[in-house]
Order: C-alpha cells, then sequence, then structure tokens
C-alpha cells in the first residue's frame, strides 16, 4: 500500500460566548410573551448569547478519526521506507566494488543477499543415529553446506556431506534426536513478512486427521 498525501481539511470551531447582565450573571432568553424559555430535555433556562458554540458532533469525531487513520498509515509507510533507507546506510561501503549496498530490506525488492530457501520433506520416520535421510527432493541440496532438519519437537544443524539425487537422500552426521515423517530439512527456517520487513521463524504446523466413514 502507498500512502498517498492529502491537505488536511480544517474545520473551523466557536466558542459559546453567553451575554452576561448587570448582575453578571446569564441573561435568559424569553419568548415573544416574555416568558423565559427552558431546554425541554435538561430543565434549566437557555441563555442569551453573542455567539453560539460549535456542536460537538458524531459528524465532527468522524472527520477527526478519519484523518487520524489516514496520519497512522503515513506515519506507517515512512517508517518501512527509513528502514530500508538505514539498512543501505549501514551497509554502505562495507564490501569493496559494490557501492556498499548489500543488504535485504525484506521488503520483496531484489538485494544483493540471496536468502537459501531449500527445503524439503523427510518422506519416513528416522531415529537419533541416523545418518542417511530419506527425502522428497534431496536435488534442491549440495554436498559441503549447512542445513537445519526440524519438526514439532527437535532441531538440529546438520552437514550434508553426499547428496543423491536419484534415491532422493541425503547423507550427513550422525542425528541426536528422532524425527517425525514429515520434518523439514531446509537451508534456511526462516521467513521474510515483506509488510512488516521483518524476517521470522518459519512455523512448523502438524494436523489432526479423523477418519469417518459415510455410508
Amino acid at each position: 500500500m502507498t500512502y498517498k498525501y492529502e491537505p488536511y481539511p480544517i474545520q473551523d470551531w466557536f466558542d459559546h460566548i453567553y451575554k452576561v447582565g448587570p448582575d453578571n450573571k446569564p441573561i435568559p432568553k424569553r419568548d415573544a410573551s416574555g416568558a423565559i424559555i427552558y431546554n425541554p430535555y435538561t430543565g434549566y433556562p437557555e441563555w442569551e448569547a453573542f455567539e453560539e458554540g460549535s456542536r460537538f458532533t458524531a459528524a465532527r469525531m468522524n472527520h477527526i478519526e478519519s484523518w487520524l487513520a489516514k496520519a497512522h498509515t503515513g506515519i506507517f509507510e515512512m517508517d518501512k521506507s527509513l528502514k530500508k533507507i538505514l539498512a543501505q546506510l549501514v551497509a554502505s561501503d562495507r564490501v569493496p566494488g559494490n557501492n556498499g549496498i548489500f543488504a535485504d530490506a525484506f521488503d520483496g525488492t531484489e538485494g544483493r543477499l540471496i536468502r537459501l530457501k531449500a527445503m524439503t520433506d523427510v518422506t519416513e520416520s528416522i531415529t537419533s543415529g541416523t545418518t542417511t535421510i530419506p527425502v522428497a527432493d534431496a536435488a534442491q541440496f549440495t554436498a559441503m553446506t549447512y542445513a537445519t532438519i526440524f519438526d514439532a519437537d527437535s532441531y538440529e544443524h546438520v552437514m550434508i556431506t553426499a547428496v543423491d539425487d536419484s534415491a532422493n537422500t541425503i547423507t550427513v552426521q550422525a542425528l541426536t534426536s528422532d524425527y517425525s515423517k514429515g520434518a523439514k530439512v531446509a537451508r534456511s527456517t526462516a521467513s521474510v513478512d515483506t509488510e512488516n520487513q521483518t524476517m521470522d521463524v518459519a512455523p512448523f504446523v502438524t494436523y489432526n486427521i479423523e477418519f469417518v466413514e459415510v455410508i
């Protein structure tokens, strides 16, 4: 969402200024017969005024609320832009020959840092001590690189020492925990939230499925 600047339409507010008599007391309003006019809701007299004040109404407050919401949106958009600029400034000139910009601003634009998104499922339950892991797609991975294996209960970082594309297996050092079928093997366990420009830990979700026979 891009914030579009709009000038704020100012509402004029007026004070309610009462007329005061020689006794320094408000002057009550009177009808054509000279009788004091009473407010039908409060039972108190109505008072003469030099200036009728602005009414406190829902329409006026809704006007203020809607423009507060627009101002909030503008501040949020500005904050996102500042984060991107700060990320670029902090990284500036730290790496020779790249014009100083290599950070990922987490806003969906192409950066010089590439997040390794390789991820696959473990296709069979495995126990601690296992060194060969059957996976759904081994071709995403490369030998002598690190990955993380995790499920709802455990996780650990492992070095992939060999990859067999045809058998869809990866070889690692002996695992220290058991892992269920459906566990993940990933180069990065992070997910990027481009709306809030943050990097979060990707969740591991499990489901309970119940089969019911319908006749």
